[in-house]
């Protein structure tokens, strides 16, 4: 596994003492005003800085961001947001075809694995989530990443702006893994691996083997 540089230690004292930071920051609400310039094409090395995997796994999802690009990505101004909750990713570099998890549980943080600790809500039947580069969070030049789903959320106009999404939102819900397999551009570009039901009726029911028909992964979720 390559190498991971941290400015910083990973623990959860040193994203709490970040997150304490964002009370300034604007909010995702915020939208681009009528007569505003158009923002500028993302490019390089931000357009390589995707979300590859989300696991809508109510509070227990997770969201896989990978550097696919061929140089590293540092990630010291990033937050990853849905709708007004934001986490932010400072300390981490992503070198070329590096990823790092963001699980939404409570966890003690690894160099591939971060917990948001209940700062990014739940992964459910409608949400999104936002990638940006900096503290200007709303802001169409700033946001990197986009992926939504069911009914999505209120910064989609501002990935549109960013011409990182459609006016399509993914067909998703709790349970299911979205997977980016083309251009991270839109809800074309991703896949969604459904929840296997026998598994369901199962649980529900309180009858049957439920070993007799394994899912591939627990609640949906495909393996990392």
């Amino acid at each position: 596994m390559p190498e991971r540089r941290w400015s910083v230690a990973p623990g959860r004292r040193s994203t709490r003492r970040a997150a304490s930071r964002l009370s300034h920051l604007p909010s995702p609400l915020d939208q681009p005003r009528p007569g505003d310039p158009p923002p500028p094409h993302i490019t390089a090395p931000q357009a390589d800085l995707v979300i590859k995997r989300v696991t809508l796994a109510g509070s227990l999802g997770a969201v896989l961001i990978v550097n696919r690009g061929t140089t590293p990505i540092a990630l010291s101004n990033s937050h990853l947001c849905q709708a007004a909750d934001a986490f932010p990713l400072n300390a981490a570099v992503l070198k070329p075809g590096e990823q790092l998890r963001i699980h939404l549980g409570v966890g003690d943080n690894t160099p591939n694995d971060w917990y948001a600790a209940g700062r990014l809500g739940e992964l459910s039947n409608d949400g999104e989530l936002a990638l940006y580069n900096d503290g200007s969070i709303g802001v169409p030049s700033a946001m990197v990443a986009y992926v939504a789903w069911g009914r999505g959320g209120p910064a989609r106009p501002v990935a549109q702006a960013a011409r990182l999404w459609t006016d399509t939102n993914l067909d998703a819900a709790r349970g299911d893994t979205i997977v980016l397999t083309g251009s991270a551009t839109g809800a074309h570009g991703y896949l969604v691996h459904r929840r296997d039901a026998r598994v369901t009726e199962h649980r529900d029911s309180g009858v049957g083997n439920r070993s007799a028909n394994p899912p591939s992964a627990p609640e949906g979720r495909a393996p990392w």
